[in-house]
């Protein structure tokens, strides 16, 4: 399902499948070979840049846009999870493992791949309608995990943190992170708007849909928002 996911998408900031294979009775995909760290790598290596920030965000924003207008919740999104080509001299980011996708569109889809009252993800980057029950998950779920991965490239920390899983599952319920303007001189307000925006645990409060969350983030509108 991953493989048929994956290559049905054709974006740069997508990760390629270009084949599925069998190798004894066990199927494998072939993927775009991406010659670069992970976004998490990278940025255990070294903080960003703000310009690095922004580059990276717009491709990875893009790339997520698209597979939400073909009807597909990633689910995983997570800074492991956006891997970084550098054959060109400069980063590109490339979305992967679609190993937990949702095909909202599907009913059938939906009954076979997700079983209701599982949680599926990662702590820190789930959304917290996901931690209750990644079944009933849409697009929503991947605008907030957005904003937890753009958080932790602006600010250098994660935005859920806790002593344990338990601590940052509910952090993550009450919205509960270290305001940004605290960790970073003068952010820019329009990525500030796009991150608070995105971090509502509310639903019906959070930025609705990936294409509004980018034209927050790149100041052709804004939201109206509470400081995280």
């Amino acid at each position: 399902q991953e493989g048929r996911t994956q290559g049905a998408l054709r974006h740069p900031n997508v990760l390629s499948v270009t084949d599925l294979v069998d190798v004894d009775g066990v199927p494998g995909l072939v993927l775009e070979f991406v010659d670069g760290p992970s976004l998490a790598a990278l940025m255990e290596q070294r903080r960003l840049s703000l310009d690095e920030v922004d580059v990276l965000a717009r491709q990875i924003l893009s790339g997520v846009k698209v597979a939400h207008r073909h009807g597909l919740v990633h689910r995983d999104l997570k800074p492991s999870n956006v891997l970084l080509s550098m054959s060109q001299g400069t980063p590109i980011a490339k979305v992967a493992d679609f190993g937990l996708v949702k095909a909202l569109h599907s009913d059938e889809a939906q009954a076979s791949r997700t079983r209701t009252g599982s949680t599926m993800g990662t702590p820190g980057y789930m959304a917290p309608e996901q931690i209750s029950d990644a079944g009933k998950v849409d697009s929503r779920a991947d605008i907030f995990a957005l904003g937890a991965i753009l958080y932790e490239m602006l600010t250098g920390r994660r935005a859920f943190q806790g002593a344990d899983m338990v601590e940052t599952l509910q952090a993550t319920k009450e919205g509960r992170v270290e305001p940004i303007k605290s960790l970073v001189t003068d952010p820019p307000e329009r990525m500030l708007a796009a991150i608070e925006g995105a971090l509502r645990p509310d639903l019906e409060k959070r930025i609705q849909d990936c294409a509004e969350l980018e034209s927050v983030w790149t100041g052709q509108t804004g939201v109206v928002s509470a400081p995280l």
